[in-house]
């Protein structure tokens, strides 16, 4: 998150550095920061083209980051590590507080200043997850960009490389560098602040520059070695010269450097700063009983989740081996990813929160009333927490199993569409659902097929609205994945009884070919070839869906469209009127389909 003007204070004590295609002599090693790394591809795929071109796709952005990374490599350079933000400490919580308050206060004005346009123009790119506000709204547009990268780099030959640590990546980059004097690719100023050993240096994303010499194409950038800088200013490290900047923002270097010279560091303010900068090993203590075996199976699982979902798990799993009795009363956490829907009105998470609400309850001890889970995201204008109590035990086992059921009849339904497309349009008919239950204004056709083809042709608050929910729902559902993908591989026998892990274990297994990020939400033109070709499938797997609902379909050609339900023949049973999917009441919204 950084220090501001602290690298523009340090450029001038940086040395020029050049790498070389086919370079003979051996170049470094470096340590790359996954988070800072992933927006940096961003903003270099976004450019500053005028007027401004609509957010690159996931798949886009994946490639990019391979493609970055490849570069390095064919330039002389070996990537030593990758590492993701798994645990973010305490300390930082008013700062991300403040960002994502920021982002709703840059949608709020946005939309006060874009109504939308009812047609998208011919030949205009847009995608469901990239909204057409890329000049503006940045990154914001894309907010799966880091789990996607993530995802491209576990498919790459970069994969052994990457993990979602327990705690900060710059922590981690900081003690790889220390370890093996390697150069830290960064975005972030702290890097400079951390403990990198007398070899470890730091470069930056923005100084890193392409040219063409006589020799072939060169790397040119700017690099770091923080404890020659403190030695050439007389101190002992880069840690009071960051503090005097972070005191006082608007000092000249000079007057920094002094500072300082004359800093005590033995007053608490000045040791809570530099307590930012210790690495800390998070003690992993429900891998303690595990054996070897058992121990890689977990961190290969660990290493692989989201870091929000990464951040839950490492707050939950230590107090599943805790004896109930010695339970203390605990709030875990969760930070929203930032979706781009309508300020005016409820957030789009608002669906799908039971299916994350069964994920929270499967990776957290059993059921103790001394547990809540907290999500924090957007409440109307501003950032706040929604609480949720945890399912018991058993209505943990009972949701599975519903959500089980109906993943396996909604495949059996929607069989002649595509894996992707049956997935939408199943996330779909959970919002469908929802709506319905609420008598709240249901989805027309034409958005829906939209949705499921990801070819836009309408572009308003309402379809971007939809959007969002939709992402929230399959979102949900992967987060739901990768909670049980960690519970399975937790040794569970340890703590849940069989009845419990298997009803797991078969919602893990439906959950299996849920497809990545790039897939679920992909551009426009990596579908538009097969659109006709499909239409037929699609049109007549959502005819099934509004059978499935008990809605006339005929009424929901228009917009702004409540659904009725078709009254039933007298004496008729729900099961009667759809198959084997039931259509009673559910005590969520995914379980309508479960069996009697």
């Amino acid at each position: 998150m950084g220090i501001a003007r602290l690298i523009t204070h340090l450029e001038p004590f940086a040395s020029s550095v050049q790498f070389s295609l086919n370079a003979s002599t051996t170049q470094p090693t470096v340590t790359v920061d996954g988070p800072g790394l992933a927006f940096h591809v961003y903003n270099e795929a976004q450019g500053r083209s005028s007027p401004p071109r609509p957010s690159p796709s996931y798949s886009e952005l994946g490639q990019a980051t391979l493609l970055w990374l490849r570069q390095l490599q064919l330039h002389g350079l070996r990537v030593g590590a990758i590492f993701f933000d798994g645990f973010l400490p305490a300390s930082k919580t008013n700062e991300r507080l403040s960002r994502l308050q920021s982002a709703v206060n840059k949608l709020t004005k946005f939309k006060a200043t874009y109504n939308g346009s009812d047609r998208v123009h011919p030949g205009v790119d847009f995608s469901t997850s990239h909204q057409p506000f890329p000049a503006r709204l940045g990154p914001m547009n894309s907010p799966f960009l880091v789990a996607a990268v993530i995802e491209a780099l576990f498919a790459s030959e970069f994969s052994r490389l990457t993990a979602v640590v327990p705690g900060e990546a710059d922590s981690w980059c900081a003690e790889y560098a220390k370890t093996n004097g390697s150069i830290v690719l960064t975005g972030d100023s702290d890097l400079l602040v951390y403990d990198l050993g007398s070899h470890g240096s730091v470069t930056f994303f923005k100084h890193i520059q392409t040219s063409l010499e006589p020799i072939g194409t060169v790397l040119n950038g700017l690099r770091h070695h923080p404890t020659e800088i403190a030695n050439r200013l007389g101190l002992t490290s880069l840690l009071p010269l960051a503090y005097a900047v972070d005191q006082e923002r608007s000092r000249s270097i000079n007057e920094c450097i002094q500072v300082a010279r004359e800093c005590d560091t033995n007053t608490l303010e000045f040791k809570q700063f530099a307590e930012r900068y210790a690495h800390r090993k998070v003690q992993q203590l429900f891998t303690a009983d595990l054996d070897e075996t058992q121990q890689n199976a977990l961190q290969y699982s660990l290493r692989r989740i989201d870091p929000r979902v990464s951040e839950l798990v490492h707050q939950a799993l230590p107090s599943c081996f805790i004896p109930s009795g010695d339970l203390q009363p605990t709030k875990l956490y969760i930070y929203l990813p930032f979706l781009i829907d309508d300020p005016a009105r409820s957030s789009a998470w608002s669906f799908g929160n039971s299916i994350r609400c069964l994920g929270y309850s499967i990776i957290t001890p059993a059921h103790s009333p001394t547990f809540w889970m907290k999500e924090i995201g957007r409440r109307g204008q501003r950032i706040a927490e929604t609480d949720y109590a945890l399912y018991p035990t058993e209505k943990t086992v009972a949701e599975s199993g519903h959500l089980t059921r109906v993943m396996c009849q909604w495949a059996n339904t929607c069989q002649e569409l595509s894996i992707a497309q049956m997935w939408r349009l199943f996330g779909i008919y959970l919002i469908c659902r929802e709506l319905l239950d609420d008598n709240s204004t249901m989805i027309p056709s034409e958005y829906i097929k939209q949705l499921v083809n990801c070819h836009v042709s309408v572009m308003n608050w309402a379809f971007i609205h939809l959007s969002a929910q939709l992402q929230a729902v399959l979102y949900s559902l992967r987060m739901l994945r990768q909670f049980t993908n960690v519970f399975l591989a937790a040794s569970p026998e340890r703590v849940r009884g069989t009845g419990f892990i298997n009803s797991v274990a078969g919602l893990n297994q439906h959950l299996s070919n849920l497809p990545p990020l790039h897939e679920l939400f992909p551009k426009e033109d990596q579908n538009s070839l097969q659109i006709d070709d499909d239409d037929a499938k699609l049109t007549f797997a959502i005819t099934k869906m509004y059978e499935l609902l008990g809605i006339d379909e005929t009424e929901m050609s228009k917009p702004d469209q409540k659904a009725k339900k078709k009254r039933k023949p007298k004496g008729e049973k729900p099961e009667q009127r759809n198959g084997t999917l039931s259509l009673e009441k559910p005590l969520n919204m995914y379980s309508v389909l479960s069996e009697n």
